[in-house]
């Protein structure tokens, strides 16, 4: 069986994490799978580090190429060989995204691939909202076109269920990463926090989050006199950001990243806690037991705090004493009782978590198989 892998952008270390996690579930479960993805300037060096095999694009400046490839000796896969698309997106349909990306993605091509008996498979991820008529469109073709689509989230659902289909193939079901177990990779448990920062913040514009941010390192190391590290989550576009707060600090502080998203998760979960803005980030967290105080910029944050039943640490930027309100939530989970209250709960949801992600993957590898 082959399966072409889409939606995964290479470096975001939570895409690696959901490509990884994917993986592992899938290889668990059917032996003999191999693994492909298109294949682009941009990702080619991340593929053998995955066991991805290339799969040449199919067309070049509108010349097919799918016929040419059958007959070359070259180590890449042609798009009539794969049996299952497995779109492994972690937010990618919606407004904020547009009509051209789902087009490119899924619906310019998702009929074809259903006539050639292709499954096509959407794993959990976070969607809309649709207001644009041809963004309204293309998602309809994706609903009516897909053997199984996944949401994260209930306001996710709600988004897809309103769309003009009578499709009952929609379903909810948590993210997978959850059973990604980075036990190997654990070093010694460090009593600090994290700031695991996120450029697409700067939509609240460019001083409030950075703001707040460099007040929270501030406050946490000089009146808590606890020590902060940054995390990069993503190398490629948080760098800019984590600049601009090192900039406003009183003192030095250390920028921790890693290539490896297992080893990552595993640096995330030696913490005493965290602030994050990066939701694969915070979910590592969470499902490590590790508290999380969450600034988010879409909808996906305000249901994985709720999910989590930690809503209560969610910060809201728009809320017109953010900066007070901040600063009360540090005092918060700074108290020994709070974290504790808060492990024990995480510990709870994430072995509740983990049995639904699991009975997914059961359904997700039964399908494939039909």
């Amino acid at each position: 069986m082959i399966i072409e892998i889409k939606g995964i952008g290479f470096p975001n270390k939570g895409a690696e994490l959901m490509l990884l996690a994917a993986q592992q579930a899938i290889i668990s479960r059917i032996p003999n799978i191999i693994f492909c993805m298109e294949v682009t300037h941009r990702n080619f060096r991340y593929l053998k580090n995955y066991n991805l095999k290339p799969k040449w694009p199919t067309s070049i400046l509108g010349k097919t190429l799918t016929s040419t490839l059958d007959v070359l000796p070259m180590p890449v896969i042609s798009d009539k060989k794969i049996n299952v698309i497995l779109d492994c997106s972690g937010f990618a349909y919606g407004d904020h995204w547009g009509f051209k990306k789902a087009k490119s993605r899924l619906s310019k091509n998702i009929e074809a691939w259903k006539s050639e008996g292709k499954k096509v498979i959407l794993l959990p991820q976070a969607f809309g909202p649709f207001t644009e008529n041809q963004l309204i469109s293309a998602m309809e073709t994706i609903i009516v076109s897909s053997d199984l689509i996944y949401t994260r989230d209930k306001i996710s659902l709600n988004y897809l269920k309103a769309l003009n289909t009578k499709k009952s193939n929609i379903q909810l079901a948590p993210d997978y990463t959850s059973l990604v177990n980075p036990k190997k990779y654990m070093p010694e448990k460090r009593q600090r926090v994290a700031i695991i920062p996120n450029k697409k913040m700067l939509l609240f514009g460019d001083d409030l989050y950075i703001k707040l941010i460099t007040k929270a390192i501030n406050y946490i190391e000089i009146t808590m006199k606890k020590n902060v590290d940054i995390i990069l989550h993503e190398t490629k576009h948080d760098k800019t950001i984590v600049e601009k707060i090192c900039k406003n600090l009183r003192k030095p502080i250390d920028i921790i990243s890693n290539e490896n998203p297992e080893t990552l998760k595993a640096i995330i979960g030696n913490y005493e806690w965290i602030i994050g803005s990066r939701y694969h980030a915070i979910l590592s967290a969470l499902n490590q037991g590790v508290p999380s105080l969450v600034m988010g910029w879409s909808h996906k944050y305000d249901q994985l705090m709720e999910d989590w039943g930690t809503k209560d640490l969610l910060i809201d930027l728009s809320d017109p004493d953010i900066e007070s309100l901040l600063i009360k939530k540090i005092d918060l989970l700074c108290t020994p009782e709070k974290q504790n209250r808060v492990r024990t709960l995480l510990k709870q949801k994430n072995q509740k978590f983990q049995k639904n992600t699991e009975e997914m993957w059961d359904d997700v590898t039964k399908l494939m198989l039909s």
